[in-house]
């Protein structure tokens, strides 16, 4: 029986291979199998080897100008020889985060092309070290001469088994008010045994020539056990594996005062305590929208001498109107 990844030191890396006109992506925990015959993921099954689809499905589906089109048939494949996933945005874990992991997460990434006369699709996959986690992105480029419009576009579709919908978790970078994979009414929908991600409305994109859209990117967990706690903790541990910045947890003082000597003895006091940041809060009085020289040269030094005592500095901010 695969160990519960949740707890595991040894690593367990990535791998993609080409084999058989067959993708494949795994580790210790995950495997996905692609035909290329017929350009659809045909298996998904755990460390395990229980299967989580009942049926092949589709990669994904678009509606441009009013037309359906299907992903999936034939496609070319790139593999990424360096193995490293991609990230959104340069990030670096401060020193008060509660885990330390890298960003981005390490793994294993490969891409499908797809063309449908001057529309090009690509799937990117990113399968992630030491966890039974892939991510899912597509890009539709037009090549043609003429603007067209993206009236809709989903990033996966999957048919799964009855036990699999309990354990397959789906997450987006298009969730909104605070939802999750569990109660996401943006982006992620079940039908049935169906789960599909994709925009609860448009993108309504007009798409120029030579331009490339993105759709949503989506998290896939297969999770190891239906037991409620155990999937809570396997979700908790992805967001921290994928998305480090959650783990910050930084000791701040909310310091409602914009007094040089204030500040600075504060910091001075903080410092000594092994605090990470000032937040000078509402009704603190400093300007942002201030442009006094004099005002912002002050600000600046007081900032300056703050950093100097190992401490960030934070604003929250009300407007000030003439």
């Amino acid at each position: 029986m695969t160990p519960f990844w949740v707890l595991q030191t040894e690593d367990a890396p990535s791998s993609v291979t080409l084999t058989d006109n067959k993708l494949i992506f795994e580790n210790r925990y995950f495997r996905r199998v692609v035909s290329l015959a017929d350009g659809i993921t045909t298996s998904i099954t755990d460390g395990d080897g229980t299967e989580a689809l009942s049926s092949p499905l589709r990669e994904g589906e678009l509606y441009i100008n009013g037309a359906k089109y299907t992903i999936g048939g034939e496609c070319d494949v790139h593999i990424k020889e360096e193995g490293f996933t991609q990230k959104s945005f340069n990030y670096t874990s401060p020193s008060f985060n509660t885990h330390s992991y890298p960003y981005p997460a390490p793994g294993k990434v490969a891409k499908l092309i797809y063309t449908f006369g001057d529309i090009q699709v690509t799937i990117l996959y990113e399968i992630f070290d030491n966890m039974p986690v892939m991510r899912k992105t597509l890009y539709v480029k037009n090549l043609g001469d003429k603007v067209v419009t993206i009236d809709t576009c989903e990033t996966e579709a999957l048919c799964l088994t009855d036990e699999a919908k309990l354990r397959f978790y789906l997450e987006s970078d298009y969730a909104g008010g605070n939802s999750t994979g569990f109660s996401n009414q943006t982006s992620i929908f079940y039908e049935g045994n169906i789960v599909s991600a994709h925009f609860d409305m448009g993108p309504d994109y007009d798409l120029k020539p030579g331009e490339t859209f993105r759709g949503m990117q989506v998290y896939e967990l297969f999770c190891q056990s239906v037991c409620f706690d155990h999937r809570m903790n396997e979700v908790q541990n992805m967001y921290r594996r994928v998305a480090p910045w959650i783990c910050e947890a930084p000791l701040f003082m909310h310091l409602i005062s914009d007094d040089s000597k204030e500040l600075r003895d504060t910091a001075d006091m903080l410092s000594e305590l092994n605090f990470d940041m000032i937040i000078q809060s509402f009704g603190s009085g400093i300007n942002m929208e201030s442009d006094d020289d004099e005002y912002i040269s002050r600000v600046k030094s007081d900032y300056d001498y703050v950093h100097k005592k190992g401490l960030k500095t934070i604003w929250l901010h009300t407007c000030h109107r003439g």
